[in-house]
């Protein structure tokens, strides 16, 4: 069974180098299965879906995520991630 790794993007604040860093650091330090989701308010790839409540603003995006059924981990866009994080899976 595989786990969804979540991130918000919204705004300006980050821009999309942002995701694809955190995408490519799991890819390399992930070994388990896992689903990438960015939460979005601009969706532009196959793994981004629209946020959950478009009326919320910035951070708060991250609150609708405790919402999600399953296996889930939620990191910030601003994470480095530098060495194997399987325990977290």
């Amino acid at each position: 069974m595989s786990i969804n790794i979540s991130c918000v993007k919204w705004g300006d604040k980050y821009d999309r180098s942002f995701v694809e860093r955190l995408k490519e650091s799991l890819n390399k330090h992930l070994t388990k299965d896992f689903n990438f989701i960015c939460y979005t308010d601009k969706p532009e790839k196959e793994y981004d879906r629209p946020v959950i409540y478009p009326e919320l603003r910035g951070w708060w995006h991250k609150l609708s995520l405790v919402e999600l059924e399953g296996k889930n981990l939620v990191f910030d866009l601003d994470i480095q991630i530098n060495d194997n994080i399987d325990f977290l899976a």
